[in-house]
């Protein structure tokens, strides 16, 4: 989906959120400061901490709508993860300054007020429409796959459920059990620390980048696996960014193939990747022509200028030394295997088994060199 159609219907959807919190947050600080309920005041300013989020959420989205840049390569979507911490922060603020106060008040339990029926009511309609946005922000999010909205959509979540928790609690208060007020307070405020370590939580693992969930890497292995030319999957890694995933790995094709085929493979495991997996927005595949899993070392061995340099050195009285058209290495096994391509006129002037076996026996003191084969062509 385009960064710019995505950030719209976030727009949309957290201005819609926004307006219904601050007409919930002011009902219930009103009602709940005339009616005399801690629980309701708390639960308004849960409303609050939502009309926060909310404008956290739009000034995210536009950031993270942004897309890559010289300094940032892997675009902006982290904004929203940032976006996400600060909100948790609210969350935890605000619930631990509900604690401490409802604590106090319980240490004082002897003035506790005694809740208005209005106090109820506003509760109920709290709860009808926290779901309701629920419900909306969790669609929407689902939709273009924002974290940020389904985060937002779990806060009208809690918000439902913190004011089911002050209509149980002060309707008990409004039919004489008072201090269970300030206890739906506290309940509430629990539940808004919860929430916010749990998002800074997920956050921060995203931001250290995290990898996707082990389920997601086996289905994305099991892609790899399943296009054509590709022997085998292996180290393959994930990491989160955004709402997005970012995966690397390597895979095995046969050994002896050219370069651009292996380039084209390459290329179309990574198409065939984000078409079958939406998350998944950047793949970075490494072609081996052998598995290094098994970690074998060929960092030692010669490369093609010595290559060249040790022909010119043991085979400089061959036939077609000076005459070589190309010369095919293949590294596999620790070792090297050479192909070296001859015009044709050497294969009717020289016997071609035998000029090959003379190739091999001059090389043969070379211990990198595995096999040497000569092609002919005109």
């Amino acid at each position: 989906m385009q960064q710019t159609k995505r950030y719209q219907i976030t727009k949309r959807v957290s201005l819609i959120s926004g307006l219904t919190n601050a007409l919930l947050a002011i009902m219930k600080l009103i009602i709940g400061s005339i009616g005399q309920s801690a629980a309701l005041v708390a639960d308004g300013l849960h409303s609050f901490s939502d009309l926060l989020s909310d404008g956290l959420v739009i000034i995210a989205a536009k950031a993270g709508s942004r897309g890559p840049d010289t300094d940032h390569p892997y675009g902006h979507r982290r904004i929203e993860t940032l976006a996400t911490i600060v909100i948790a922060l609210l969350l935890l603020i605000i619930g631990g300054g509900i604690i401490v106060e409802m604590g106090l008040r319980l240490l004082h339990h002897e003035t506790l007020p005694h809740p208005s029926l209005s106090v109820l009511l506003a509760a109920l309609i709290s709860i009808i429409t926290n779901e309701l946005l629920y419900r909306y922000n969790l669609s929407a999010g689902n939709k273009i796959q924002s974290k940020l909205l389904i985060a937002n959509a779990w806060h009208n979540r809690s918000d439902a459920f913190s004011s089911l928790i002050t209509l149980l609690t002060a309707g008990g208060a409004f039919f004489g059990v008072r201090f269970l007020d300030p206890i739906g307070a506290i309940i509430i405020a629990a539940f808004i620390l919860r929430m916010g370590i749990k998002m800074i939580y997920e956050s921060v693992n995203e931001l250290i980048d995290t990898a996707a969930d082990p389920t997601t890497v086996k289905q994305l292995q099991a892609t790899i696996n399943e296009c054509e030319d590709v022997v085998s999957a292996h180290q393959i890694r994930t990491r989160m960014h955004g709402n997005n995933i970012l995966v690397d790995g390597h895979i095995l094709v046969s050994p002896t193939i050219s370069v651009s085929e292996g380039h084209f493979i390459g290329d179309n495991v990574k198409n065939i990747l984000m078409q079958s997996h939406s998350a998944v927005s950047d793949v970075t595949v490494h072609i081996d022509s052998e598995d290094d899993n098994d970690e074998q070392k060929s960092f030692h061995l010669p490369h093609r200028s010595q290559i060249i340099t040790l022909l010119q050195q043991h085979c400089r009285h061959l036939p077609g030394i000076d005459s070589i058209l190309e010369l095919n290495l293949h590294y596999l096994n620790e070792r090297i295997s050479i192909e070296i391509v001859l015009p044709l006129g050497f294969s009717k002037t020289h016997d071609p088994i035998t000029l090959q076996n003379d190739y091999q026996q001059a090389m043969k003191s070379v211990d990198a060199v595995d096999s040497i084969k000569l092609l002919f062509m005109p």
